[in-house]
C-alpha cells in the first residue's frame, strides 16, 4: 500500500467511518500474505482488497496508486492517479481535506 495515500484515506475514513453513505477500501497489488505482513506495523482504518488484477481489468484502471471517488450510482466523481513527490503533515491534512470537501459536496446534494 502507498504510504501517503493510507495516511490520507485514514483522515478520510476517520470523518467518515460512522456514514453509511461512504465506503473506504483501498485496493491492491500486495498478496494477501503481505497485506497482513504489512499490517503489523502500520495502521490501516479502513479494508483492504488484495485482487487488484481482477479490478483492474474489469474497470480499465490505469495503474496505481489510484484514488477514485465514487458516489452511491457508483459514477466517478473524482480521479487522481499517481503519488506526490513532496510529502509532509501539511499536504496530508491538505489531501485529505480536498477528498473530504468532494465527498461532503455530495452528500449535500442527497438530502
Amino acid at each position: 500500500p502507498c504510504m501517503t495515500e493510507i495516511k490520507v484515506l485514514n483522515l478520510v475514513y476517520d470523518e467518515f467511518k460512522f456514514n453509511p453513505k461512504v465506503l473506504i477500501v483501498s485496493i491492491c497489488r500486495d498478496s494477501p500474505e503481505e497485506i497482513l505482513n504489512f499490517l503489523k506495523n502500520h495502521s490501516v482504518l479502513y479494508p483492504i482488497i488484495s485482487n487488484y488484477k481482477a479490478y483492474k481489468n474489469n474497470y480499465l484502471l490505469p495503474g496505481f496508486p489510484l484514488t477514485i471517488l465514487f458516489n452511491n450510482s457508483l459514477l466517478i466523481s473524482s480521479i487522481e492517479i499517481g503519488s506526490s513527490v513532496e510529502v509532509n503533515d501539511l499536504f496530508i491534512r491538505n489531501k485529505a481535506n480536498i477528498y473530504i470537501n468532494l465527498i461532503n459536496d455530495y452528500l449535500s446534494l442527497q438530502n
